[in-house]
């Protein structure tokens, strides 16, 4: 369980913990309060042993244990994870080959892709435009308070003459909604279908967080999109009326690729058609998008696969190159310590060859027998195989 979240497998582990044991024996286990464990449980929408549940059952009495509900309330959406969109399995679990796949919505589970492939046909925009979404909201009340605001500076030249209500007006990024207002409301309507259906996916949107510039983003599964609205106007040959077209773009500055990493990332864009309005295309909006971040969850896990393997052969010819180094300074050292011994033994043989030649000569006296057992001596000192030294020179 992460930051007070759990996906659906943790959900029905501790449901089967705490109808296996009494709460204050599972708590200790999550190093958390059985409180604590408590408001997490019916955060989640795990129902709770009945006070008295644990005495009836050490006394043989029967009781009921309340079923999982498979149905998540609205609190149960917030705190649990993978309800909705979830991969086939980990993954670290499927190989290269699979995560190779150009199949859409590969790797999600099947209940996954029955949602999204049934939205893609179904879902419309509300005919009527009922509980505003909060970013739908401040896009109206802010769009209305700028217009407002520079009705006051026009009016107003002389920014001394300006009234107090002027200088309190607060600029607020909102979503890019480039729309005349005579027909931004048929864009709150499909936006406010889209945003809304987008959180019951597990996702979310958010308003651009850049300095004075309006703009939206959606987060679908691992990535986000930035989003924006706009319309353009042309007439028809012989026609008396503009006729307006609504579009939705949308782009992820985040993908240098798009699918499998082959081609670059391409914006996608959703325009009202003859035969389909806008509209009748939200379904389809979040299956491309799904589809998209889909192949982008497979080609980022295959890149870091790739770099996981790069690093690792690295690591290990970084591990020849520090043993076969080892092993040459081990050899240097060999050598030197053979040629060492070399020299010691030759020393030793001209030794012992000085010594008979004085002696066959009839000149061995005091000071022969002293150079004799000197180069004895430096014979043992150069010799790696004597730990010796002598005085204050070490070998």
């Amino acid at each position: 369980m992460r930051n007070n979240k759990m996906t659906m497998e943790e959900r029905q582990k501790l449901y089967d913990e705490i109808w296996s044991e009494p709460m204050t024996i599972v708590s200790k286990r999550y190093g958390i309060s059985d409180s604590a464990l408590r408001n997490r449980c019916m955060r989640s929408d795990i129902p709770l042993p009945q006070q008295g549940h644990w005495a009836k059952l050490r006394a043989g009495k029967t009781v009921e244990k309340r079923p999982l509900p498979d149905q998540l309330s609205e609190m149960g959406r917030k705190n649990i994870v993978g309800h909705t969109v979830s991969y086939q399995k980990p993954l670290d679990a499927f190989t290269d080959t699979e995560l190779s796949s150009t199949e859409s919505l590969f790797i999600y589970s099947d209940k996954t892709k029955e949602i999204i492939n049934s939205l893609r046909n179904t879902l419309i925009a509300q005919t009527q435009l009922r509980d505003f979404h909060p970013f739908l909201e401040q896009h109206k009340e802010q769009i209305a308070a700028r217009k407002k605001h520079e009705k006051l500076e026009t009016r107003f030249a002389n920014i001394y003459n300006r009234p107090k209500e002027y200088y309190e007006f607060t600029r607020r990024n909102v979503l890019k909604i480039d729309v005349d207002s005579a027909r931004i409301s048929r864009a709150y309507r499909i936006l406010n279908t889209l945003l809304k259906q987008i959180e019951k996916m597990e996702g979310y949107s958010n308003v651009s967080n850049y300095h004075m510039i309006d703009g939206g983003t959606i987060y679908i599964d691992r990535y986000t999109w930035d989003f924006r609205v706009s319309e353009k106007s042309f007439r028809a040959k012989g026609a008396s009326e503009e006729i307006y077209i609504l579009s939705i773009f949308f782009s992820s500055p985040l993908f240098p690729f798009s699918e499998r990493g082959k081609k670059p990332a391409e914006s996608l864009q959703f325009s009202d058609k003859e035969d389909l309005p806008l509209e009748s295309q939200i379904g389809e909006m979040i299956y491309q998008l799904f589809v998209r971040s889909g192949f982008q969850t497979q080609c980022r896990e295959l890149e870091s696969r790739e770099r996981e393997r790069k690093w690792e052969e690295q690591k290990r010819k970084d591990e020849l190159k520090r043993k076969y180094e080892e092993e040459q300074a081990k050899t240097k050292v060999a050598i030197e310590e053979a040629h060492c011994y070399q020299q010691a033994q030759e020393l030793r043989a001209f030794a012992l060859a000085f010594k008979e030649a004085k002696k066959r000569a009839e000149v061995w006296d005091e000071s022969s027998e002293e150079h004799y057992r000197w180069l004895l001596a430096r014979a043992d000192w150069i010799d790696p195989l004597i730990p010796n030294t002598i005085g204050l020179l070490e070998r």
